[in-house]
């Protein structure tokens, strides 16, 4: 499956020294430093995590259902008192 991330410039250095994976290609860069990535996963968890991990600096654009799949996961985090 291809998923296509939106990298804020603020962290774009990182993902440039380190890819989050093999498969990571940058498709486009904007005059701020973002970068938009493309990545081949064979499962969503491989990336999800990871994703949590840099939020909000990371945007998922492709596939939609992984981006609702994380804003379910923190609506239901934030649900929790």
């Amino acid at each position: 499956m291809e998923l296509r991330l939106f990298i804020d410039g603020s962290v774009a250095r990182y993902f440039r020294l380190k890819p989050l994976a093999p498969t990571q290609s940058i498709i486009g860069e904007d005059a701020d430093g973002s970068i938009e990535v493309l990545l081949e996963i064979t499962h969503p968890m491989e990336i999800v995590p990871i994703i949590k991990y840099w939020l909000p600096m990371i945007r998922v654009l492709e596939p939609r259902q992984i981006d609702e799949q994380i804003r379910q996961d923190l609506r239901r985090y934030l649900e929790i008192q």
